[in-house]
């Protein structure tokens, strides 16, 4: 039986967002029948993308939440034996255009499994299971508007680049606090209020 080489998932890295998307990146479970490799990954393709060997079936990949480091690792725990019987029933065959990637019918079952534990673990997902992001702008807008949120914060016209390195250190502390994993664009908020602060001292 193939040996399974199974990548583990650290804190909040499955959940990737690029600057400028509107949305983060999908997040899959990946298996590189050739090698026997297992992990699990944001997708670093925007758009509609797929790898060649991903296209070619060489690595077979599902979708599953971006879920946090213990949740993803017991995941991919769960695989591992199915992962080892696609790797064994797993052939290259020429299909004369390209090499593509073959099953024999047990390898093929297990592929439907390691869907099926994938979706469950879609179906089953919470605050406990994935990283809880929020945008800095909506998790700061619980205060008030721009004027409310500096006061709170103690942004003024005068605040410092190290002042609001400190302010930026102590919001995502408290968020952390509240099961907030990452706050997207703290610092260019808060660079926006002090130019807000900025302007309404002129």
């Amino acid at each position: 039986m193939t040996t399974i080489e199974t990548l583990p998932v650290t804190g909040t890295e499955l959940h990737l967002q690029y600057p400028g998307q509107t949305s983060p990146q999908d997040v899959h479970v990946c298996l590189d029948a050739e090698t026997g490799r297992l992990w699990a990954a944001a997708s670093g393709e925007i758009g509609n993308g797929v790898p060649v060997r991903v296209y070619h079936g060489h690595v077979q990949r599902w979708s599953i939440p971006a879920l946090k480091g213990d949740a993803a690792n017991a995941l991919l725990e769960e695989i591992e034996p199915l992962a080892a019987r696609v790797c064994d029933g797993y052939w290259s065959r020429w299909d004369g255009s390209n090499h593509v990637a073959a099953f024999d019918d047990d390898a093929s079952e297990a592929i439907e499994e390691i869907q099926a534990l994938c979706e469950q673990a879609e179906a089953a997902k919470d605050e406990h299971t994935t990283v809880n992001v929020w945008a800095a702008a909506d998790w700061l807008g619980g205060i008030g508007n721009a004027a409310a949120q500096a006061s709170t914060l103690g942004i003024t016209a005068a605040t410092t680049d190290d002042e609001l390195a400190a302010i930026e250190t102590r919001v995502e502390g408290e968020a952390d606090g509240e099961g907030v994993d990452s706050l997207t664009g703290l610092r260019r908020h808060l660079e926006w209020l002090r130019s807000e602060a900025i302007d309404a001292a002129d």
